[in-house]
């Protein structure tokens, strides 16, 4: 299975999860940049590729084994990703309409937001919702971050000839065959339209080879 996606870069990898994570949702693939909008599911997913930030996220892993995991991380890269836990910390936290239980009234003296505050709260932080990474850096940094895991996790399933394994080891699911069926197709086809660009390079190309 390895050789059929011979020529995988992490870019093409990349695109590929994001195609299947948000790439054909019909609302996610108009706002990649958003938390799930599987309500109901607990779930901190945030992106493109819907990267986690919980306490057993890869994230998470990282953070606590700062120079003792595979991956060199730049000091940016680290900030980006505790302020990329914090946000999934507040999405469990106030998603799922828990903010309501937070408004401090007459029946709920012990509440700690006002109906304002909990509104705000609602707007980023519920299901479908954009959090607070939403500035073109924090969306550079994103990509970066989730590049630099995606290549790991490849090397530990052994590379492009151990894609299989790669994609149970990112799901987090070793059965979601829909899901590997839609990232095969996707990788694929990338792979096949670059190989068909290199064999019939484009009309202006060619006129300047023969010129």
């Amino acid at each position: 299975m390895g050789s059929y996606f011979e020529g995988a870069t992490i870019d093409d990898i990349y695109e590929t999860l994001a195609h299947t994570e948000t790439g054909t949702h019909p609302l996610a693939k108009d706002k990649p940049f958003s938390r799930t909008y599987k309500e109901g599911s607990q779930s901190s997913a945030y992106g493109p590729v819907q990267m986690t930030g919980g306490e057993d996220s890869m994230i998470a892993y990282q953070l606590r084994n700062l120079g003792k995991t595979t991956i060199d991380w730049t000091a940016e890269e680290i900030k980006y990703m505790k302020k990329f836990k914090d946000q999934a910390s507040k999405f469990i936290k106030y998603g799922g309409g828990d903010w309501k239980t937070m408004i401090k009234s007459e029946v709920n003296p012990a509440g700690t937001l006002t109906e304002a505050e909990a509104k705000a709260f609602s707007e980023k932080y519920e299901y479908g919702k954009s959090g607070t990474l939403t500035s073109d850096k924090d969306k550079a940094m994103y990509e970066q971050v989730a590049k630099k895991l995606i290549k790991d996790v490849l090397k530990k399933a052994g590379g492009v000839e151990g894609m299989r394994e790669f994609k149970r080891l990112w799901r987090g699911n070793r059965s979601d065959t829909g899901y590997f069926q839609k990232f095969d197709t996707k990788l694929r086809d990338i792979l096949d339209k670059r190989a068909t660009t290199t064999m019939f390079p484009d009309e202006t190309l060619m006129k300047n080879m023969l010129a």
